[in-house]
């Protein structure tokens, strides 16, 4: 699949990124055979997806994972990101579009448009669920963009490495096997919160807040509906 194309009013666009409304508008071919298919979305706490695509946007910028940064590059690019967030289109160019609203995925014009949200923490049963309705395993633990929070930052480095080595040169069945009887042992939750991972800080948290008001409320929505 084509990841980046060049579109005549958006300009470079990530074509694996495009919001309900820049679809319809720009996209009408494909928004039309998006029409009466089973729609399903995934959501992830708007704070720690906020940071997942900081992370994103370090490995690609600053040529490091957040966990290998330091705290003064760490809030640099957090500022420098937000400044950018600030003055952009509804529509964030392409070298921003993980920071886009969740929500854009979702609803178009006031109304819901996807069939089923499921918050990150569950997506082993989607994964499920749509396994039986292809008729083919998928196996969410073979993932390759997975933000994993390491819980000794220290062994960041090192630890990519390894993952990196043993994925290029390891049989693919075992290692996804041993990757996953390692990630419980070297991360922690990934939506654990602040307090799984460096806080960003107040200012980062209030433009969070605020960037992302809509995201925050569809996602408490959407586990107080899975609690009760």
């Amino acid at each position: 699949m084509q990841m980046y194309g060049d579109h005549p009013v958006l300009g470079r666009v990530d074509l694996t990124h495009v919001p309900l409304f820049a679809l319809r508008e720009h996209f009408p071919e494909a928004w039309a055979r998006l029409q009466g298919k089973r729609k399903f979305a995934v959501v992830r706490e708007p704070r720690a997806r906020f940071r997942s695509s900081l992370n994103q946007h370090a490995k690609v910028y600053l040529h490091k994972r957040l966990d290998e940064a330091s705290e003064a590059e760490v809030a640099q690019n957090a500022e420098a990101v937000i400044a950018k967030l600030r003055g952009a289109d509804r529509m964030l160019p392409a070298e921003l579009i993980h920071f886009q609203r969740q929500s854009d995925y979702i609803v178009l014009d006031g109304e819901r448009v996807v069939d089923e949200i499921v918050p990150l923490q569950r997506i082993a049963r989607l994964y499920a669920e749509l396994s039986g309705m292809i008729g083919q395993d998928l196996d969410p633990a073979r993932r390759r963009n997975q933000r994993v929070p390491l819980r000794f930052k220290g062994l960041a480095g090192p630890l990519y490495k390894v993952n990196d080595l043993a994925r290029n040169t390891l049989p693919a069945g075992l290692y996804h096997r041993v990757k996953s009887a390692a990630l419980p042992i070297v991360s922690k939750s990934p939506d654990a919160g602040p307090a799984a991972e460096e806080a960003l800080g107040p200012a980062v948290e209030a433009f969070v807040d605020e960037f992302y008001a809509d995201d925050l409320r569809l996602y408490g929505d959407l586990v107080s509906a899975h609690v009760n």
